[in-house]
């Protein structure tokens, strides 16, 4: 009898190991598990980033201070801002001391968020003018849809690491 047949009649649950790394990609579970929760962390730090941008937007065009436009933009810039101390604190922590210096990381984090913000700024508008949704309405659709893009953008753009050795192709 093969020895693998002998160690499973012996412990029926038992599973070969698996490999230290996920097949085709090379990076291995732990760093899966460190970008799952990176993920997860930028989602959190957004969420309350995105309750913040609600509400200036909600504050600014509900008491028509400003129009719509003006007031996503403000709200856009002011929760970049507290999204970089944030996610610079907490989510890309342990990135960050290989990522440069603060103010390169500042204006990289908001190099990166320059696509999602435009791209949020333009459906939002879209939604809103042309399609009638009330602003808050149409300011949310925006942000969930800026969010995948504004997360890689910022992590592998803004916290990228620097390697002592080029990659090879």
């Amino acid at each position: 009898m093969a020895l693998r047949e002998r160690q499973a009649r012996q412990d029926p649950h038992s599973r070969p190991p698996m490999p230290a790394s996920t097949p085709g990609t090379g990076q291995t579970d732990q760093s899966v598990k460190a970008e799952a929760a990176r993920f997860s962390g930028f989602l959190v730090v957004g969420g309350v980033c995105t309750l913040l941008n609600l509400a200036i937007v909600y504050l600014l065009t509900h008491f028509d201070l400003l129009p719509y436009l003006a007031a996503s933009i403000i709200a856009w810039e002011a929760t970049i801002l507290l999204n970089f101390a944030l996610n610079d604190r907490l989510t890309f922590r342990t990135l960050a001391a290989h990522a440069g210096s603060w103010l390169a990381r500042l204006l990289r984090f908001h190099g990166a968020y320059l696509a999602g913000e435009a791209l949020a700024i333009a459906l939002g508008a879209a939604l809103h003018i042309s399609f009638g949704l009330p602003a808050v309405l149409a300011q949310a659709i925006a942000v969930g849809v800026a969010t995948l893009i504004n997360f890689a953008s910022v992590r592998f753009w803004a916290y990228r690491t620097r390697s002592a050795v080029p990659p090879s192709y």
